[in-house]
């Protein structure tokens, strides 16, 4: 696996000074070796990408009472079990248990737009946070579904806390065809070994 570079032409000695190399047929340079990744953050396409999924994505779905209306609605959320964290040239590689990701940003449209047209999840104005972030919306009134409520308390759907809720969830795992650096928070809970202990992964074919 490899992850690919936005450099500018008279930045090509550098990066090929520290590595990188070049692909001739897709016009790009790209670096292998993922524990030499945080080298090449500056040509990461964005400057606040400051996490890295390596080889397969995740997107899970549950369910939860809408807090407006009141009725069950679809939520989504992506995930992975190998992926890199970076904080300056500080980074630590994770490769064990699917965690969930609450994802800020992410350069894929056709990801975003999987997610908006199946699963009502897009950026949206938040009255609470007064900001604009990707959140999931409900199924039947439309209202965004605050972040918070799905990761970080214990009747969260995405807070594991039995077999039972790991089995509810509904798990689509997606190859990548190369490592995709985004931003992110990482959401662990202790419970997260259920999701691979308990639920059926399915195989999702999706161009990232």
């Amino acid at each position: 696996m490899a992850i690919l570079l936005n450099v500018p032409i008279n930045e090509k000695e550098e990066v090929k000074a520290l590595g990188a190399k070049w692909d001739n047929e897709i016009k790009k340079w790209y670096v292998t070796d993922k524990n030499e990744y945080y080298k090449f953050q500056k040509w990461f396409s964005k400057p606040y990408n400051d996490f890295v999924i390596i080889d397969h994505l995740y997107i899970i779905t549950s369910t939860q009472p809408c807090f407006k209306c009141g009725k069950q609605t679809t939520v989504v959320s992506l995930a992975a079990d190998t992926y890199i964290t970076f904080k300056g040239e500080q980074y630590e590689l994770y490769d064990e248990e699917i965690n969930f990701i609450k994802l800020h940003e992410i350069e894929s449209e056709s990801l975003l737009q999987y997610l908006n047209q199946n699963y009502k999840f897009y950026k949206d104005y938040s009255y609470t946070t007064k900001t604009h972030y990707l959140a999931n919306h409900c199924d039947c009134c439309g209202v965004l579904q605050g972040n918070w409520f799905l990761y970080s308390e214990p009747d969260s759907p995405f807070f594991m806390t039995s077999e039972q809720k790991a089995k509810a969830l509904s798990v689509f795992k997606i190859d990548l065809p190369y490592d995709i650096y985004i931003s992110a928070n990482v959401c662990w809970g202790s419970g997260d070994y259920m999701i691979k202990e308990f639920c059926k992964i399915q195989e999702l074919v999706l161009k990232i």
